[in-house]
């Protein structure tokens, strides 16, 4: 018998196919024909964490010193490869010294002055 996560997971692959409707009336009838209705709430819940999950991950959120402008924060999308229906969290942070640090998609993005001194650091550390 599948479990609530296995049956979550595979409502949201579902809902990414191009007849996502007919697959997902498909699933339900499926949960119906199997007597799974009962496992509709842990199922509800598992969705509503992978949805967070994928958002926070394709979220561009981005650390620096002073108040950005649009511009700024678009070129910051360019580097980072986020397109223009990317969701953009900015924060003030009196650490970063320079320019930015950004993370979207799992990658951390490092303008900063921090950065490129750990960067040359890590080169010449390299090179030797």
């Amino acid at each position: 018998m599948p479990d609530s996560l296995s049956l979550a997971q595979t409502l949201v692959s579902l809902s990414s196919h191009d007849d996502a409707d007919a697959q997902i009336e498909h699933f339900f009838s499926y949960l119906e024909k199997n007597n799974l209705n009962g496992m509709l709430p842990g199922i509800k819940n598992h969705v509503q964490r992978i949805q967070q999950r994928n958002d926070d991950f394709n979220t561009l959120v981005i650390h620096s010193r002073h108040p950005l402008n649009e511009g700024d924060i678009q070129t910051i999308k360019n580097i980072t490869g986020a397109d223009s229906t990317t969701l953009v969290h900015t924060q003030i942070n009196e650490d970063v010294l320079g320019s930015f640090q950004a993370q979207y998609q799992g990658k951390m993005h490092d303008g900063s002055l921090h950065g490129a001194v750990a960067q040359l650091n890590n080169s010449l550390t390299v090179s030797l």
